[in-house]
């Protein structure tokens, strides 16, 4: 019924301004802001929608099938749990044991490696040995910031020594004897 009467009154309107028109008269129409039609008319029965138009709809009314009421925020202070924590890197300094990753030869203020970089795996292990020489060396594993994360004890000439690390992540590292670093007793090292 009002669907009726609004199309009427949109015809009269138009009517009007077809006859102003004719008569040379300046009209102009502004566009009107015509609510959607009710899902049903006065008597409960359901209109159905124009010929070539959608039914309209709310897109967060929920009692309208389709739709969905907008997404609740978070509540305040909730995030998502943090990523767990990297595993630490662990050190075990032992004597001469077979099975070394890595061999640095120490001599006085060089150290030569077997290998300057290896493969990531749970526990890589580093074997100093001093076969020659006049002074006191030691081997060690400087991280990031220069942390020593591992190294052997101090060794005199024709000794050797090992130590194992666990855990430790891909980078790159320095092999140093840290009596003599500032010697130039270092190598570049990289966990790959």
């Amino acid at each position: 019924m009002r669907r009726a009467a609004i199309c009427g009154a949109i015809a009269v309107v138009l009517a009007a301004a077809a006859v102003a028109v004719g008569a040379g008269t300046d009209v102009r129409i502004h566009r009107l802001h015509v609510p959607p039609p009710p899902a049903g008319d006065d008597t409960g029965t359901s209109v159905p929608p124009a010929p070539g138009k959608p039914e309209p709809t709310n897109p967060t009314d929920p009692s309208v099938p389709g739709t969905s009421p907008p997404a609740a925020p978070p509540p305040p202070g909730a995030q998502p749990p943090p990523p767990p924590p990297a595993p630490t890197v662990g050190c075990t300094v032992a004597g001469d044991v077979p099975g070394a990753n890595v061999t640095g030869t120490l001599s006085d203020y060089a150290i030569a490696l077997s290998a300057a970089s290896v493969a990531a795996a749970p526990s890589l292990t580093f074997r100093g040995t001093y076969p020659a020489g006049g002074d006191i060396h030691n081997l060690a594993l400087l991280g990031a910031g220069s942390t020593k994360l591992c190294g052997t004890n101090n060794l005199g000439v024709g000794q050797a020594a090992t130590f194992t690390v666990t855990n430790l992540p891909p980078g790159n590292y320095q092999l140093v004897c840290t009596i003599h670093a500032a010697f130039g007793m270092t190598r570049a090292f990289t966990v790959s």
